[in-house]
C-alpha cells in the first residue's frame, strides 16, 4: 500500500479475491493525540512457570519463591505511561487499551487504581490498594495479587518523587 499523491492519510491498494480484482481506497484518519505508552513484557519463572514481572533486584517468584537473575525495569516504564496519560488527557486512564502482554495487563489494572486514588485521595494508599486489588478476580493466578500490590507501592513511591522534589524547592530542569 502506498499513500496517494498529496494525500498522506489515504492509501490506494490492489486486491484480488476469488479471481475478482480491483482497486481500493483506505483513508486513515490523522491522529490528533498520540497513543498511550505500553509496557510489553512477559516472563515465566524457570522453576514453576508462574507468570510474573521481576521488577526489582529482590523480587522473587510470587508463587514458588525462586529468585531469578532476570530483571525488567517495569516501575519506571509504568510511571512514564501513567504520567503520559495524565499529561495528555488529564487522567491516568488511557482512552483505549489493548493488552497483549503481562506488563500491559498489569498496567490495565493500575490505571484505574491510580485514577481513583487521584480523585478520592485516600489517607492510606496501601490499605486502599489492597482493598482495590482484593476485589479483582485473579483467576488461576491468585499469587499475582500481592505481586501487583508490591508494584503499586513502588509505583506510588516513584510517582511521588517529582512532587516531593518540587515542594522542597529541589526541582531541576534538564
Amino acid at each position: 500500500m502506498e499513500p496517494l499523491p498529496g494525500q498522506p492519510n489515504v492509501f490506494g491498494f490492489r486486491f484480488e479475491s476469488s479471481g475478482i480484482g480491483g482497486w481500493g481506497r483506505l483513508e486513515i484518519p490523522a491522529r490528533k493525540k498520540p497513543m498511550p505508552l505500553h509496557v510489553v513484557y512477559d516472563h515465566q519463572c524457570a522453576a514453576c512457570e508462574a507468570d510474573y514481572i521481576p521488577y526489582d533486584r529482590d523480587v522473587a517468584c510470587p508463587r514458588c519463591g525462586a529468585l531469578e537473575s532476570a530483571r525488567f525495569d517495569f516501575i519506571s516504564q509504568a510511571a512514564k505511561s501513567l504520567l503520559f496519560n495524565k499529561a495528555k488527557d488529564g487522567t491516568f486512564l488511557p482512552p483505549a487499551w489493548w493488552a497483549t502482554s503481562l506488563g500491559d495487563n498489569v498496567l490495565g489494572m493500575l490505571f484505574p487504581l491510580f485514577e481513583t486514588c487521584d480523585v478520592e485521595r485516600p489517607a492510606d494508599f496501601d490499605a486502599f490498594a489492597k482493598t482495590w486489588l482484593a476485589s479483582m478476580d485473579w483467576g488461576h493466578r491468585p499469587y499475582l495479587m500481592n505481586h501487583v500490590l508490591g508494584m503499586a507501592r513502588r509505583l506510588a513511591d516513584e510517582l511521588a518523587k517529582p512532587a516531593q522534589a518540587q515542594s522542597s524547592g529541589r526541582a531541576s530542569r534538564g
